[in-house]
């Protein structure tokens, strides 16, 4: 998520209580109990691209390479002007005590979900996609200075904008000494105790429960959203929390973006459907609510 409003794009949290985080509100005040991870872009530059532009990226990264493909995506992808979004402009000062207001709660925890969410590279909403360890850690480093300066309550929490994860990413955040990431997702893989993350993101993890990748005495929570929001059937759920699993529910804060339909994002449907999802769950299992940090932290206690 990101300040941009209704009255410049599209509501990704720049609404405050009259949109999306409204409805979070809301929500919370008849699901108490309920704890929600909340990613957000510090500085995000991130818009849809022209048909045929990551095809021609492709092709010219063939023909001249990766310096040439990436000189195209200077000219010709679309983003917001630099520091548009930038949280630690004064501007989005009262945005940022919202949020924290939020946290405040208990209910709500902010972790990080990229820098700008923008690759000049063909896959042009993945920032970190075939970013090696030292250019993913100077991101790492980037984003974190933002939210600082900006003084929003955070965890060292990750979400790979648009599923670009790697092994240079996990070496960074391992480096920064970040307590998990949201490292894949997976709804279509049917739910057993072998089954492994088939979808994006980081691949052969376990589908219904955290991972721990350890390096160098420093560790790292992989976590997998299993269940979307609006696509997803209670039987899938239902399966993963027998098995004492994790229920990962993944959704956008937008359900659309400048014309591109996600979905899965905060609406009343979407809300209405993860409260019949909660009400069949706490009747058929000892359930417990946790945000991605407080997981993270009991599977490493």
């Amino acid at each position: 998520m990101h300040p941009e409003s209704s009255v410049i794009g599209d509501d990704c949290g720049g609404d405050l209580e009259k949109g999306v985080l409204g409805l979070l509100l809301k929500f919370i005040d008849s699901n108490p109990e309920v704890k929600i991870t909340l990613f957000v872009t510090p500085n995000w530059l991130f818009l849809p691209q022209m048909r045929g532009l990551a095809r021609t990226q492709i092709l010219i990264n063939r023909i001249g390479g990766k310096n040439m493909a990436i000189l195209v995506g200077k000219f010709f992808v679309k983003k917001w002007p630099n520091n548009y979004f930038r949280l630690d402009a004064d501007v989005y000062r009262n945005w940022c005590a919202f949020l924290n207001d939020m946290v405040k709660t208990g209910n709500f925890e902010i972790g990080i979900h990229g820098c700008t969410h923008l690759n000049l590279f063909i896959r042009h909403s993945a920032e970190f996609y075939d970013l090696d360890k030292e250019s993913c850690i100077k991101k790492l480093v980037d984003a974190e200075k933002i939210m600082d300066s900006a003084g929003l309550v955070y965890v060292k929490g990750f979400s790979p904008p648009g599923w670009g994860i790697s092994c240079g990413l996990c070496h960074a955040l391992l480096k920064r000494d970040y307590l998990y990431c949201a490292s894949s997702i997976d709804i279509q893989t049917p739910i057993s105790r072998n089954a492994t993350c088939q979808g994006s993101g980081l691949r052969g993890i376990s589908i219904y429960k955290p991972t721990i990748l350890e390096k160098e005495a420093r560790k790292l929570v992989l976590i997998p959203r299993n269940f979307d929001i609006a696509r997803s059937d209670f039987s899938r759920a239902l399966k993963i929390a027998s098995l004492g699993g994790v229920v990962s529910v993944h959704a956008h804060i937008e359900n659309e973006y400048h014309g591109i339909l996600l979905g899965n994002g905060i609406n009343l449907k979407n809300l209405n459907r993860l409260n019949k999802l909660i009400k069949l769950l706490k009747e058929k299992e000892d359930i417990e609510f946790l945000t991605f940090g407080d997981l993270a932290s009991s599977y490493l206690s």
